[in-house]
């Protein structure tokens, strides 16, 4: 279960226990709680941005490895606004701490 809360605290009241009777239930949805501020469509102006100067990519992440398609990198026309080609940044790999969760989560 997901709710899009606001920051009031009746709000984040309201988000609970919403989870809490998706969870009672055994369903499983996205709960808007937040409509005064976010629409079913999202923020269309900050989409089509995304889409303007973004393209998919693989991407690894932590505690999950390479994700196919899983992240956004600027697309070649912006290249020289890319700060890792600009400053010939390399991203090194490292074995993940036995302490890190993230994969869990």
């Amino acid at each position: 279960p997901i709710a899009v809360s606001g920051f009031e605290p009746v709000d984040i009241l309201e988000s609970v226990l919403n989870i809490i009777k998706q969870s009672n239930e055994g369903t499983f949805k996205v709960y808007n709680q937040y409509k005064r501020a976010v629409s079913k469509e999202g923020n269309v102006k900050a989409q089509n941005l995304v889409k303007k100067y973004f393209r998919v990519c693989d991407f690894e992440f932590r505690g999950l490895g390479l994700i196919k398609d899983g992240g956004l990198e600027l697309k070649e026309e912006f290249s020289a606004y890319d700060a890792s080609k600009k400053f010939d940044c390399t991203v090194q790999s490292k074995n993940e701490s036995k302490a890190c969760i993230c994969g869990q989560i």
